[in-house]
């Protein structure tokens, strides 16, 4: 049994983490879990549900660059985390770090203590950049340029989802040979397909936020009605974010407010309900790292119709298991979503695909060992 440590700089969705947690733990290995305490209750509200899973709440201040407008993402410092880490440390004796993210400070603290202290570190990177206009991207460069090669040059192994992330890193100064490929995994058996399914409902789960491309999806809705004549037709987004207001009123302003439905934050149980009774899930990203609602959707036997872009094209397999079309562009997106309300036999035959597709790439039967591997390897290369 491993002891490991992870970092997370904040838990933006917890039941996906502890998932994550309680899968790890149920492997055979003991977890302990740090991350920011500026979300209160988080460990009351999960701990019962875990077992060998330990939850530190590090108190942290919250940075917010304030040249940038309308900024959403937080970005974290962990308060006390060298005094933390050493009971931690004289507690648990973990055998290794696994770091959450390279674009936060907490986590050049975390690399810090792991060389301090002597442990191996394996840090995850689920997605190089945040697309969120202009000057966050430069910054973003202008960190990764900087402080993202030191990061990925002191740690031991860094995990990668896919090979153009790899490909990415590679450009900021990561060592190839400490790059390992391994992808999102997703419960299969919370994840699965229903008899009953609702025709021509569409549907959309994350956070609304600009780079997954809800604009686009909304215009394109308005084609599908409004040119191909598809009344018969529904659209579910599942989630919330800080577009919500600004999408609201484009659905007024299209007069779509029969066709779409905005459902807020909902459970894994009622999203996987919710993706296993509908017949098409859409995602028209800028970009994505390794979307976990793709996988579910595709879990639930649901075809994808989503952007080309990194993160999407490394899943979605064009013409096998969904339809892949050009980010930004409303009308091949609307073409799509027609084709497969129209085309019951492709429908079918890409949603068989999918599910099949996640049960042999993406299962935690397939993808626990592959990590299991990789923290081993760390820890026998320190």
């Amino acid at each position: 049994m491993l002891k490991i440590l992870i970092v997370y700089p904040y838990i933006a969705y917890p039941e996906v983490a502890f998932e994550f947690l309680k899968k790890l733990a149920t492997y055979g290995n003991e977890i302990i879990a740090v991350f920011t305490g500026s979300q209160e209750k988080l460990s009351r509200n999960y701990e019962h549900l875990l077992e060998h899973v330990k939850l530190y709440e590090v108190p942290s201040i919250e940075l917010r660059p304030s040249i940038i407008k309308n900024n959403i993402q937080y970005y974290p410092y962990f308060l006390h985390f060298s005094s933390i880490i050493r009971d931690i440390i004289s507690n648990f004796s973990p055998d290794l770090f696994v770091i959450m993210s390279p674009l936060f400070l907490t986590s050049v603290q975390a690399i810090r203590e792991a060389i301090k202290n002597k442990k191996p570190s394996v840090l995850e990177v689920h997605g190089v950049y945040a697309e969120r206009g202009f000057l966050l991207h430069a910054i973003q460069d202008i960190y990764l340029h900087a402080i993202g090669k030191w990061i990925f040059s002191i740690s031991t192994l860094i995990r990668c989802l896919h090979k153009d992330d790899a490909a990415e890193l590679a450009r900021f100064g990561a060592p190839l040979d400490k790059i390992r490929i391994i992808p999102n995994a997703v419960d299969t058996d919370l994840f699965k397909p229903s008899e009953k399914r609702e025709e021509n409902n569409l549907i959309w789960v994350g956070r609304m936020v600009p780079e997954k491309g809800l604009t686009y999806l909304i215009r394109a809705l308005n084609i599908v009605v409004k040119e191909h004549s598809l009344k018969d037709i529904s659209l579910k987004l599942v989630g919330d974010g800080p577009q919500l207001p600004f999408l609201l009123k484009l659905v007024r302003k299209f007069d779509l407010s029969k066709y779409v439905r905005f459902l807020g934050s909902r459970s894994r149980k009622e999203v996987a309900n919710m993706l296993a009774r509908s017949s098409l899930f859409v995602f028209p990203s800028l970009r994505e790292g390794m979307p976990l609602s793709v996988l579910e959707a595709m879990s639930c036997g649901l075809p994808v119709i989503g952007s080309r872009v990194i993160g999407l094209k490394n899943l979605v397999v064009d013409g096998y298991n969904g339809l892949l079309v050009p980010p930004r562009d409303s009308k091949s997106l609307a073409n799509a979503i027609a084709l497969l309300i129209t085309d019951s036999t492709l429908k079918e035959r890409l949603s068989k695909n999918a599910r099949e597709y996640v049960l042999r790439k993406h299962s935690y039967a397939k993808i626990l060992p592959m990590l299991q591997r990789v923290y081993c390897e760390a820890i026998a290369l320190t």
